[in-house]
């Protein structure tokens, strides 16, 4: 039996979560059915120190966007936050349906260009390296419909005191606008 499939007439390699989607000359097969990418899929201070290393008593926000590059509808059924520091939220409106414990700004996203975003508060309380994770939930045929991004924060004290076992930062500037 044939699966329906959708096709384009783009040249190259495609990687989307862990399925990596052959592009041939004259056609481009995807699944059969919505596909979820969440760009991007970690927020590390370790790898972009003037983003993610922030003072105490600053609250920016950080974003994520959602894309289906397949023809059907993606449906966003949750977005969860698990943070055991407090130190992160969900910027809401929830989208219709969800739970005050879900954000973003719709539930379906259509193929390209359309998109739809997450957005977290970042408010460091102390000195400390703040772990945390979003898990989006969808109706993606791709890595079981779920896509998780991966939160390794830094709250820094205006003074420059940084915990112990941050590393180094060098001479990166940190993020001090309210946002």
């Amino acid at each position: 039996m044939q699966k329906n499939r959708a096709t384009s007439s783009i040249v190259g390699l495609l990687a989307i979560g862990s399925q990596c989607l052959l592009v041939a000359c004259g056609g481009t097969t995807l699944p059969a059915g919505p596909v979820v990418v969440v760009t991007p899929t970690s927020w590390d201070y370790t790898t972009d120190p003037q983003t993610y290393a922030v003072y105490v008593g600053v609250s920016p926000h950080f974003s994520a966007q959602i894309e289906n590059p397949a023809t059907n509808p993606l449906t966003i059924s949750s977005v969860k936050l698990a943070d055991p520091s407090g130190a992160f939220a969900l910027v809401m409106p929830s989208p219709g349906g969800l739970t005050n414990n879900d954000a973003g700004l719709k539930t379906t996203v259509n193929g390209p260009p359309d998109s739809a975003v997450v957005q977290v508060i970042f408010s460091p309380t102390a000195t400390i390296i703040y772990d945390a994770t979003i898990t989006i939930t969808t109706n993606g045929v791709n890595d079981g419909g779920v896509a998780v991004i991966k939160i390794h924060a830094l709250g820094v004290q205006p003074d420059g005191g940084i915990p112990a076992d941050a590393g180094v930062l060098g001479d990166a500037g940190l993020y001090v606008d309210g946002g």
